[in-house]
C-alpha cells in the first residue's frame, strides 16, 4: 500500500509538472519579451527627440541609450561622417530553439515563400510555442553624424516568426534629405513627398524628410509592442505602428479624393514637392502642334527651369523614353509643365498656370547627403 499511494503522488505530482509546463514556459518567453521591448521603447523614445541636422553629437549620446561607434569615417567632401548603432535581439535563443525544439519532422517545412503567413510554416512544436508567447524579436537603428550634428536616422524591426536567411523586417523606417534613388513615383508618394509609406498591414516602408514636420515624423517612433508579449496571433505592421497605418490610410483618402476632383489633381504643393525632393527635370514647353499623344505632340521649348532638357536626356543615354503624354485639349500657344526623370503615375505634364510655374521655381531643392543612401550607412558601419 505504501508503495501504491508513493506511486499516486509521484504521478499526480508529474501529472501537475506537464500541465504547469506550458505555463511556465509561455510565462517565461513572454517575461523576456516585456524584458527587450522595453529596451526598444528607450531607443525608440530617444530617436524621436534627435531634430536632424540640429542635435549635436553630445546630445544624441545622452539621449539614445546604448548607441555603439562605428570604427571608421567617412568623408564627403570637406565633412566628415560617422556613425552610430545600437542592437536589441533574441537571435541566438531564436536560433537555438529553432534548432532544438522536440518533434521537429512533424509539420510543414520550407522557406517564407511558400507560405500565406510566416507562422503556417513553423511545424507543430514550434507553433504550440508560438502560440505560448516565443517570438522572434529584433530591432536594429543607426544614426549618421554629419561634423558632429546628427544627420540621419533608421531602424528596422524584424518580422516575429523567421524561417530562414534572409531576416524580413516587419517596419522599415528611414530618413533622407532628398531621394537619390527611386522607384515609380506613385500618386501616393505625390500627396505626401516629405513622409512616404508602402506596403501592407502585414510590412510596412516608411520613408520621412528631414524637415518633415516633427508631429508628423514622430509617428514613426511611437509603436505599440505589447502584442510580442501579450498577443496569440502574434504582430502585424498595423499592430506594431497604428500612427503610422493611419497616416498611410489618411493618405491613401486624399490621393481618392483627388482622383475624383480633376482641379486639385495636380496641385501646386505637388509639383513643389517633386522640385523639392527628387531628382528631377523640369521644362517650361509651348505647344505648337497638339496631338493625340506625345510623339505627335510637337513642342517648343521656352525654358529649362530644373535639371536637364529631354534633349539633353537623349543626347546622353542610348535609351530614353518619349516625353510625357500631354493632358487632354492643348492648344497651339498653350504653355505646359513638363517633369521628366523619375516615372510618375499622374501629373507628368501639365498646364502652366501662373501659380503652378510660381510654386516650382520657388521650390529649393534638398540637400544631397550620401548619408541618405543605404548602402552608404551599411559600409559606414
Amino acid at each position: 500500500m505504501t508503495r501504491l499511494r508513493a506511486a499516486k503522488l509521484v504521478g499526480g505530482w508529474a501529472c501537475l509538472l506537464l500541465l504547469l509546463l506550458p505555463v511556465v514556459f509561455a510565462v517565461n518567453w513572454r517575461v523576456r519579451s516585456f524584458v527587450l521591448t522595453r529596451r526598444i521603447q528607450a531607443v525608440l523614445s530617444g530617436l524621436e527627440q534627435v531634430r536632424l541636422d540640429e542635435t549635436t553629437e553630445e546630445q544624441l549620446l545622452k539621449t539614445v541609450p546604448g548607441l555603439i561607434r562605428s570604427d571608421s569615417d567617412q568623408r564627403d567632401g570637406s565633412s566628415v561622417v560617422h556613425g552610430y548603432r545600437v542592437l536589441v535581439s533574441n537571435e541566438r535563443e531564436w536560433s537555438w530553439w529553432f534548432r532544438n525544439a522536440p518533434l521537429q519532422s512533424f509539420g510543414p517545412s520550407g522557406g517564407a515563400e511558400h507560405y500565406l503567413k510566416d507562422t503556417d510554416g513553423l511545424n507543430y512544436s514550434l507553433k504550440i510555442a508560438y502560440w505560448l508567447g516565443w517570438r522572434y524579436i529584433s530591432f536594429g537603428a543607426t544614426v549618421s553624424v554629419r561634423d558632429g550634428i546628427a544627420s540621419s536616422i533608421s531602424y528596422e524591426l524584424g518580422q516575429d516568426v523567421q524561417l530562414g536567411m534572409p531576416r524580413f523586417p516587419v517596419l522599415s523606417v528611414r530618413s533622407f534629405h532628398a531621394i537619390q534613388r527611386w522607384d515609380p513615383i506613385s500618386s501616393t508618394d505625390d500627396e505626401s513627398p516629405e513622409y512616404r509609406i508602402k506596403g501592407t498591414s502585414r510590412a510596412l516602408w516608411l520613408r520621412y524628410a528631414a524637415d518633415a514636420s516633427h508631429e508628423l515624423s514622430a509617428h514613426a517612433f511611437q509603436l505599440s509592442l505589447r502584442c510580442y508579449y501579450l498577443s496569440v496571433s502574434g504582430c502585424a505592421a498595423g499592430d506594431l505602428a497604428p500612427l503610422v497605418w493611419q497616416d498611410k490610410q489618411a493618405i491613401e483618402d486624399r490621393v481618392t479624393l483627388r482622383s475624383r476632383d480633376g482641379t486639385t489633381s495636380c496641385s501646386d504643393r505637388v509639383l513643389a514637392g517633386r522640385v523639392r525632393y527628387l531628382p528631377v527635370n523640369v521644362e517650361l514647353l509651348e505647344v505648337v502642334q497638339p496631338g493625340r499623344d506625345s510623339l505627335f505632340t510637337t513642342y517648343k521649348v521656352k525654358e529649362v527651369i530644373r535639371g536637364d532638357s529631354w534633349e539633353e536626356v537623349v543626347a546622353r543615354s542610348s535609351f530614353a523614353p518619349p516625353r510625357p503624354v500631354p493632358t487632354p485639349s492643348l492648344q497651339p500657344g498653350e504653355t505646359v509643365l513638363s517633369f521628366t526623370g523619375p516615372n510618375f503615375d499622374t501629373c507628368q505634364v501639365v498646364p502652366a498656370t501662373p501659380s503652378a510655374e510660381a510654386a516650382v521655381r520657388a521650390a529649393v531643392p534638398a540637400p544631397r547627403r550620401r548619408e541618405d543612401d543605404r548602402r552608404f550607412i551599411e559600409n559606414l558601419l
